[in-house]
């Protein structure tokens, strides 16, 4: 029989926050989306409610599920920054680890945050909610969403109620992850990011490696960036800020997650990792407690890769998943093409080669599928 839970893990998907908690030696529960093997290993009870990576929860599921843990800490993931009233709701009568609703939907606005950024001195692409006249050289992004599959060239895109136009920047992504107590911030990790385009989403989300080969000069400026919008933002605990870094160092800031995001697998790259753990500085930040110095080149280089299908496929009962796999469906998962199906980790002497490796690891993967 499982231990009962500490905290309340409620996410898109739970299982990189689950594995946050395992490493820190912390006991969680988790409602997600997919109910993965690995979360399974990592979390008990875990709940799968109905929704839709794209869309989110269903909102009275998830209620509902959220309701069978009165007065758990409930610590959220992705799925909330397009409807913070959603988190409101299954946060009433239990205490809430992370950034506050209110301030999720100031960090979304497009607008507001544009005028904060600007405010502070901090490059932002120009952004705008009506549509412009002339579509070139601009794109077409969702409030709220994430992931990247809805970052589009603005001659393609659908206007919408979510719809908001940015000024097309052209640069790498660097992502700075961060602690924050909702007045000040502290950077603890930069990750390159890539893209895994196709045609329709040229812009989906690839995946990242820790840690980022930046100049020292230019990382001191991302990082100040990052502590200066991620603090007066108002955001809580783990956190990231997503750049775009052009080869002469310039740089815009284009968003400000108030959440743990895709990164959190890089952050505890020591093996076994230290006591100052990812999820334990998270509850020291909740806690008004942030670390009193930067913390950079945690371990070996590391990536994670999301592994998308290639084809229709299905897990085989008979599936063995490669080593340094994670979110690991059970046998029966279908897949459409262009479905994640996976994240694979991998380790190498730099970014690069981690990067590389988790290349081959996901070929690995797509060939053991029906």
């Amino acid at each position: 029989m499982h231990p009962a839970p500490e905290f309340l893990v409620v996410a898109l998907s739970g299982r990189t926050l689950a594995a946050a908690a395992a490493r820190a030696r912390r006991r969680v529960a988790v409602i997600d989306l997919f109910g993965d093997i690995d979360t399974q290993r990592l979390a008990a009870p875990v709940l799968r409610v109905a929704g839709d990576p794209a869309r989110g929860f269903d909102p009275d599921a998830l209620v509902a599920a959220a309701a069978r843990f009165p007065g758990l800490k409930l610590i959220p993931g992705a799925g909330f920054e397009h409807d913070p009233a959603l988190l409101r709701r299954i946060a009433r009568g239990r205490r809430l680890l992370g950034t506050p609703p209110a301030t999720i939907g100031r960090i979304k606005d497009p607008l507001a945050f544009a005028r904060l950024l600007a405010r502070l001195g901090v490059p932002h692409p120009e952004t705008r909610l009506g549509r412009p006249a002339e579509l070139r050289g601009w794109v077409a992004r969702k409030t709220g969403a994430a992931g990247g599959t809805h970052v589009q060239p603005a001659p393609r895109a659908a206007p919408g109620p979510t719809t908001y136009y940015q000024r097309f920047v052209a640069g790498s992504a660097v992502a700075a992850a961060f602690v924050a107590d909702g007045r000040r911030a502290r950077v603890i990790d930069l990750s390159m990011q890539w893209a895994a385009p196709t045609r329709r989403t040229p812009h989906r989300y690839g995946g990242a490696a820790a840690p980022a080969a930046i100049p020292p000069a230019i990382a001191a400026h991302l990082v100040d960036a990052a502590e200066t919008a991620a603090g007066a933002s108002g955001a809580v605990g783990l956190g990231s800020a997503d750049f775009l870094v052009d080869e002469d160092g310039g740089f815009v800031l284009l968003e400000i997650n108030p959440r743990p995001g895709a990164t959190l697998d890089l952050l505890d790259r020591h093996q076994p990792p230290s006591a100052q753990t990812a999820f334990a500085l998270h509850l020291a930040a909740c806690n008004g407690r942030l670390p009193a110095a930067r913390r950079f080149d945690l371990g070996p280089a590391t990536a994670a890769r999301i592994v998308y299908a290639e084809h229709r496929a299905v897990v085989s009962p008979r599936m063995r998943w490669p080593a340094a796999t994670a979110d690991r469906s059970p046998p029966g998962t279908r897949f459409r093409r262009g479905d994640p199906v996976c994240t694979v980790i991998a380790r190498g002497a730099t970014a690069l080669r981690a990067r590389a490796a988790s290349a081959r690891k996901a070929l690995a993967v797509l060939a053991r599928l029906d």
